[in-house]
């Protein structure tokens, strides 16, 4: 038997065949394979090919694991045989290229040097070159470089065309590897269209191209003559000449094409053309408010000078009328012209036109000026039907101002109120008649309509007054209170209902009452008339009644209810009342009868003459400090009553004094009366005021005052004295004003007489001083005689008679009245 071989060396992935060869042998002969003494047997990389005298073990992709003694058996009937070999499988590194940066920029005509480096991986290496996916072919223009260890890819003179992505790729027995890199090949701008000087007319639509080509893409700007810069390729001249003309013929626009690479491309051209006058706006509406003033402008562009001239429906305007003011402004695109109005009239409403005309031609302007004004007052307003809580009112359209009416609004309030709170509603202008809901039942309203359109409100139409119907009252009285005045009488108080559940004017309540065990029996019902009337309305006024006849000792029932022209309201509820088994005592009369800086002495007796002030248990005195709330009591029972007067013999009087009070300071003070049944009335009110040191005097004059008989007590004396006074200060001014007119006359008939002689008369009147020879009584020979007084006039003289309005008036000449 023989290898191929003793030692066998592979390299990682190889496929390699181990052939068995048995020189000699008979048939039939059976082959057997082992590694490192163990039996091989075929799997996926290791196949076995056994012939009549060669057996064949083959290996693919071989692994270092594969490695070891692999031995060839062979037998047959007569004996057997084998040899041996020793595999090893060396493992081989992968390629693994230098790093390139993946973008490279380059500027045209440069030098591009690309190398390929292998830094790790077993030789030999495979270099491939490719562009853009393609191999790379070698010219004079591109150099491919190789070695074992080494690949170089040489541009010369770098052009736009070179511009790709690169990539060299290597292979080893071990693997493969490439890099790539994008090379962009920078071209400084070149035109492609290069701008040209323009000449056109003013209102051409004309534009301009500049075209560069470059990499990267060149930036196309242009630069205005005003310095402003547009980007864009291509310049609308229609557009920049009427911003950039300012008066001059020709304009000059650059245009720069840009990269960075190198320098830009620049191109200067001139625009040269002629501007005809001319309007942007043709037509125009304006509206004025009649009174205001009007401005109207003509704004024309074009070549100056430009000449304006202003027609009213066809007419030319005068620029030295007072009415209408024109003036005009030049521009730096032409002329504003400005037609002043003031005050606008109506008849100022017509078709105005501005013409404009220069050298290159001539434009109009047309402007349709409204005159408007707030619209008229809305006529023949009346009040068709009325309700409860409803009116329905209707008018007539008015003269509208020359500008639609927009709306109508009708102000409502209602005449009892004050301030009048006004109510608004908005109505369609379409409309001439609306229903007001939401009013309040038996008030009196009124209203007013006004129209509006975009210029203004016009003036409130006449006011309309309507009334609403009445309804029931909606609500009981108020603070209702019942008490016993006696053993037949109960005094009932009560107050209005709330104003707004009035639905009218209350006519009156009625009063019910029965006795509180009769509850079969229908209530008694007694009628009160209102105090209210339309003028006079106050919820607050307190209502007062007395039921009578009642049986002693009973109890009582009693509602109210409110009643209008529609009917009554609901009652009030159940209120409970008994009369007294007795009589209540009387109320007293008290006066203050001495003060001093710290004491009151106070003094009262029954008003009437009645057996009950027998039964009295006691007196309760009470008080007040001015400025303070609160009231003090004082009961007591045992009272010092001083000696009945004649006048009051009678009925015995009660004294008593307080003391501990502050001196200077005003009280309030008033007595009841108790007896078995309960409290009297309240007996009048004094007001009195403790004395300060210094007038402690007067405590005692007042004290001889109260004990004298009451027509020497200062209430009765001091009305009478002033009375009195009165009378002699009216006789000694009466006496004094007849003095002095008697005087005025004597002096008037002087003067009279003494004019008459300086004339000669041509009849024989008699003399101004023989009348009071004759008569005895002076004469007042005057056309103003009735200027001086009478006897005891209390009229003031003056030359015109005022009405006497009972007041006293101050007159310096009061007698002295000027001739």
């Amino acid at each position: 038997m023989s290898f191929n071989g003793d030692l066998h060396e592979l390299i990682e992935n190889m496929t390699y065949p181990l052939t068995c060869v048995l020189i000699s042998g008979s048939k039939p002969i059976f082959f057997d394979w082992y590694r490192n003494g163990e039996k091989v047997m075929e799997r996926l990389n290791l196949k076995i090919d056994n012939q009549d005298r060669i057996s064949q073990l083959s290996l693919s992709n071989v692994q270092t694991s594969d490695s070891g003694k692999y031995e060839c058996h062979a037998k047959n009937q007569y004996g057997q045989d084998s040899i041996a070999t020793n595999i090893l499988v060396k493992g081989l590194n992968p390629v693994v290229l230098n790093t390139w940066s993946s973008f490279q920029t380059q500027v045209q005509g440069s030098r591009l040097f690309l190398n390929c480096l292998p830094i790790l991986g077993d030789s030999p290496f495979s270099f491939n070159w490719m562009k853009n996916g393609r191999e790379i072919p070698e010219n004079d223009h591109v150099q491919i470089r190789k070695d074992n260890l080494l690949s170089i890819l040489l541009i010369e003179n770098l052009i736009s065309d070179d511009s790709g992505n690169y990539t060299c790729s290597v292979h080893n027995q071990g693997g493969f590897d490439s890099q790539s890199s994008y090379l962009s090949v920078q071209v400084p701008p070149s035109w492609i269209k290069e701008p040209k000087d323009v000449n056109l007319r003013m209102g051409e639509e004309y534009s301009v191209e500049c075209l560069a080509d470059g990499l990267p893409k060149p930036k196309i700007n242009w630069i205005t003559p005003s310095g402003k810069t547009i980007e864009n390729e291509i310049l609308d001249l229609s557009k920049l000449i009427k911003n950039e003309k300012n008066g001059r013929q020709t304009l000059t626009f650059e245009c720069v094409a840009d990269n960075g690479i190198g320098e830009a491309l620049r191109k200067s051209i001139t625009i040269s053309y002629n501007v005809p006058a001319r309007f942007d706006e043709k037509y125009s509406s304006l509206q004025a408010k009649k009174g205001d003033i009007i401005v109207m402008k003509c704004n024309a562009t074009g070549d100056r000078p430009i000449t304006i001239r202003w027609t009213k429906d066809g007419i030319k305007l005068d620029r030295l009328s007072h009415h209408y003011e024109m003036t005009d402004f030049s521009t730096s695109q032409g002329v504003i012209s400005e037609l002043s109005i003031r005050p606008v009239q109506k008849s100022d409403g017509a078709i105005y036109k501005c013409d404009a005309e220069n050298e290159h031609g001539r434009d109009d302007r047309t402007i349709k000026l409204s005159v408007v004004e707030e619209p008229s007052s809305p006529v023949n307003v009346k009040i068709n039907e009325v309700w409860s809580r409803s009116a329905s009112v209707s008018w007539r359209h008015p003269q509208n101002g020359n500008s639609p009416v927009i709306r109508y609004l009708i102000h409502y309030w209602r005449r009892q109120s004050a301030p009048h709170r006004l109510h608004e509603v908005n109505v369609s202008s379409s409309q001439t008649s609306y229903l007001i809901k939401n009013l309040n039942p038996g008030l009196s309203y009124e209203l007013s309509v006004i129209a509006e359109n975009e210029v203004g409100r016009s003036q409130p139409s006449e006011t309309v007054p309507f009334f609403t119907g009445e309804e029931e009252p909606s609500a009981p009285p108020n603070d209702i209170n019942v008490e016993p005045k006696g053993p037949t009488t109960i005094r009932i108080t009560w107050r209005a209902p709330p104003k707004e559940f009035w639905n009218g004017l209350i006519k009156g309540y009625y009063v019910g009452f029965r006795k509180a065990d009769d509850t079969n029996t229908a209530y008694t019902l007694k009628s009160i008339d209102s105090k209210y009337t339309e003028a006079n309305q106050i919820e607050s006024e307190v209502y007062e009644y007395f039921l009578r006849d009642l049986s002693r000792g009973t109890e009582y029932e009693i509602v109210i209810k409110a009643y209008n022209m529609a009917g009554s309201g609901p009652q009030s509820h159940v209120l409970l009342a008994r009369t007294l088994d007795g009589d209540l005592p009387p109320a007293q009369h008290l006066i203050a009868t001495e003060t001093t800086t710290n004491s009151i002495s106070l003094r009262w007796h029954q008003r009437d003459n009645r057996n009950s002030i027998t039964s009295i248990i006691s007196y309760t005195l009470q008080y007040q400090k001015e400025g303070e709330p609160k009231w003090h009591e004082i009961p007591f029972s045992s009272l010092a009553t001083s000696a009945p007067s004649i006048e009051q013999s009678s009925m015995p009087i009660y004294t008593h004094t307080l003391v501990n009070l502050e001196s200077g300071t005003n009280y309030r003070i008033f007595v009841t009366a108790v007896n078995r049944f309960g409290f009297s009335d309240p007996s009048n009110i004094v007001n009195t005021k403790t004395i300060g040191e210094r007038l402690n005097f007067q405590g005692k004059l007042m004290n001889h005052y109260y004990e004298s008989p009451y027509y020497m007590q200062p209430e009765f004396t001091i009305p009478i004295l002033t009375a009195f006074v009165i009378v002699v200060i009216i006789m000694v001014i009466a006496y004094v004003c007849v003095r002095r007119a008697k005087h005025r006359a004597a002096a008037s008939s002087l003067i009279l007489e003494s004019a008459s002689k300086q004339f000669t008369g041509y009849n024989t009147a008699p003399r101004y001083a023989d009348f009071d020879k004759v008569s005895g009584k002076p004469l007042i020979m005057t056309e103003q005689g009735n200027i001086f007084p009478t006897a005891y006039a209390t009229m003031p003289l003056d030359e015109n008679m005022q009405p006497w309005t009972g007041e006293m008036k101050k007159d310096s000449h009061i007698y002295d009245h000027p001739q």
